[in-house]
């Protein structure tokens, strides 16, 4: 047996070290702690010990001879290896990959004195030092104090909450919030003691089962680790995280996050105007999770909060290719894809990026703006509430050249503003600074290096686009009730018939000009496309019309997204999938396409085992050649520099 090398002894012996003093990390966390998080990959330790083993039964000679061989190979034959089947197999290594997030174990004390497991609910007590992090999914509701949450604080009330927790995304810790002297009926008499008790009962909408859609998320829901849940079992999809776990890792807030969300809450009531926070940073430092708390602490001191959606290529209640404005009345706990909505206001830019068309993009949000400040800002005063309502404004994370003036335009557009900034290093704000008005206060807050962290690098961004997009059409948006279906695949679902040349004023094809009238059928054919409410009134004599130059926005609204399934030229009918509503649908009149597409696990039909891939339509593994092979892509925002005389 060879012995490890001294970089696997070195790494064996930080864990062991880490593993003695958990409690110490979980108690003393600093601000550089939270954004990179405490993490052990066991994975080297395996794949270096391997390496020292093969070399040992490899005489000195040949392991020269294999080594030229291979640099030989990697030079003279880069399909070898670049090859697909080269790239799949290191991603999945990549995600199978062990990593330990040292900060992901609950301290919470399992007794009588803190739990009681009903045959269908689960009541827990929390003192001021007990934390429990959960993964799965399920309901829940404060019935004495408050519970801190993602970072939220939700006080005792009737309201039931849906949470979800899934194990591709930071876990939440529970803990116990500030004190509220609120307690309802039905606390066990047991848990009285304790300064917060909330009762968690299963949430039956059908999610769980995502991973028929979607491999790549099939655990996403389940156990992360065989061990006993004994007596966590009364609701189902619930885990408790009760020991170290590989890949998991645990909710952390940075200080400055927390602190810089109060200051909002604060400047939204002194501010005579309705209240604008823009969240600003690149990509991957956290502006999604940052925008989500911040809506989630101002919903605490407002009935209602406005969220306005400008990452088009990672949207928070929508598949990509929308910049759409939301009305909130309801916590958001949970990632992305767990709460679609049907937006107040919405336009279609047709890209998961606006570098192609940005002048549309600042038209879009400008109109979005007016629209809050028209139609939302002061709805509440209808009820007797004078108070404005606050608008969260999530931006892309493209801060720098052509994105830099793109967010000049939001910013220009939205006024008086408080902007938050993802910065890597924040410096505590002095009191003159806390003394500047409120439309020039910029605060800095902490970004957390999520590409830097293997454990929150397992996925792409195209691969949380594959999971909002599959998980939407699944799903049924319906008022006051959200729940999805993977029991069939989308090829099997009964879809909507709709006359394109009676029910429809037009359809358009972002950047179709290359698409022929007469092919506008096979272009449209099993595509994602928007629909549409308003526009102009178009008079079609009966006939299939098509306009690509639509630039006006203030009369139309983006309702959603459906799948056109088929096409019956026959009887002039379009077989399209949606998530929203028939009567909903009923005021849909234009389709627009663009270039969101649908992941290719949703074409195929995943319930057939002995499929033959070959012949699937709109499908091949063939590599194109030749002219027009290559996707077209056209650049707009190409700025050269001035000749120097």
């Amino acid at each position: 047996m060879v012995g490890l090398s001294a970089i696997a002894k070195r790494k064996l012996e930080r864990t062991r070290s880490a593993e003695a003093t958990t409690s110490s990390i979980q108690d003393d966390v600093d601000a550089e702690d939270i954004a990179i998080n405490a993490f052990f990959v066991d994975s080297a330790i395996v794949e270096e010990q391997q390496d020292i083993e093969s070399r040992s039964d490899t005489p000195r000679k040949t392991r020269k001879k294999s080594k030229a061989t291979s640099s030989t190979t990697k030079l003279g034959d880069k399909s070898g290896s670049d090859s697909t089947e080269d790239v799949t197999q290191r991603r999945k290594r990549k995600q199978k990959a062990q990593h330990y997030d040292y900060n992901c174990v609950s301290n919470f004390g399992t007794s009588e004195s803190t739990t009681l497991f009903d045959s269908e609910s689960i009541y827990l007590g929390f003192d001021n030092h007990a934390s429990l992090i959960l993964a799965g999914k399920f309901r829940l509701q404060v019935l004495k104090g408050s519970l801190d949450i993602f970072g939220t604080t939700i006080n005792a009330s009737e309201v039931v909450h849906s949470v979800y927790a899934p194990t591709c995304y930071p876990l939440p810790t529970l803990s116990a919030g500030t004190d509220n002297p609120t307690t309802l009926e039905g606390v066990p008499p047991a848990l009285a003691h304790n300064n917060a008790v909330v009762r968690l009962s299963e949430l039956k909408d059908g999610l769980e089962t995502l991973g028929n859609a979607l491999p790549d998320f099939k655990n996403t829901f389940e156990a992360p680790y065989e061990g006993s849940y004994e007596g966590w079992n009364a609701v189902k999809g619930l885990y408790p995280i009760l020991e170290s776990t590989s890949n998991v890792y645990a909710y952390l807030l940075p200080p400055s996050w927390t602190s810089a969300a109060n200051i909002a809450r604060e400047n939204s009531f002194r501010s005579a105007e309705p209240y604008i926070a823009i969240v600003k940073g690149w990509k991957n430092t956290g502006k999604s999770a940052f925008s989500r708390l911040l809506s989630n602490t101002l919903k605490n001191s407002h009935k209602k909060v406005a969220y306005l959606e400008c990452d088009i290529g990672q949207s928070e209640f929508m598949p990509s290719g929308c910049v759409s404005l939301h009305l909130l009345d309801e916590y958001l706990l949970g990632p992305a894809f767990t709460h679609p909505r049907i937006p107040a206001k919405a336009h279609f830019i047709g890209d998961v990026s606006p570098v192609n068309d940005p002048s549309n993009y600042v038209d879009a949000i400008k109109d979005l703006i007016e629209h809050y400040h028209s139609h939302i800002a002061h709805s509440l005063s209808e009820d007797g509430d004078y108070t404005p309502i606050p608008l969260v404004i999530n931006t892309q994370g493209w801060i720098k050249g052509l994105g830099a003036e793109l967010l000049e335009g939001i910013l220009a557009a939205a006024g008086t503003y408080n902007l938050v900034e993802m910065s890597a290093f924040v410096e505590q704000p002095s009191e003159e600074d806390n003394e500047r008005k409120d439309d020039e206060l910029t605060i800095k807050i902490d970004a957390i290096a999520t590409a830097e962290n293997p454990m929150l690098n397992r996925y792409h961004s195209a691969d949380y686009r594959n999971l909002m997009m599959s998980t939407y059409f699944h799903s049924k948006i319906q008022e006051n009730n959200l729940s999805w279906d993977f029991s069939l695949p989308l090829t099997h679902m009964v879809p909507l018939c709709v006359d394109y040349c009676d029910d429809l004023s037009y359809v358009s094809i972002i950047d179709g000009e290359d698409v022929a009238l007469k092919h506008t059928l096979m272009a449209l054919n099993a595509t994602v496309v928007a629909l549409v409410e308003g526009g102009e009134n178009v008079d079609n004599n009966g006939e299939l019309l098509r306009r690509d130059d639509l630039t006006t926005f203030k009369q139309s609204r983006v309702l959603g997204y459906g799948l056109i399934r088929a096409i019956d030229s026959n009887a002039n009918q379009l077989q399209i999938l949606t998530p929203l509503d028939v009567t909903l649908c009923r005021r849909v009149n234009v389709l627009m396409k663009g270039k969101v597409d649908l992941p290719v696990c949703s074409l195929i039909d995943w319930t057939d085992r002995d499929i033959d891939y070959a012949n699937v339509p709109y499908i091949t593994n063939e590599v194109a050649v030749g002219e027009g092979a290559q996707k077209r892509k056209v650049r707009k925002d190409i700025q050269r520099k001035a000749a120097n005389n």
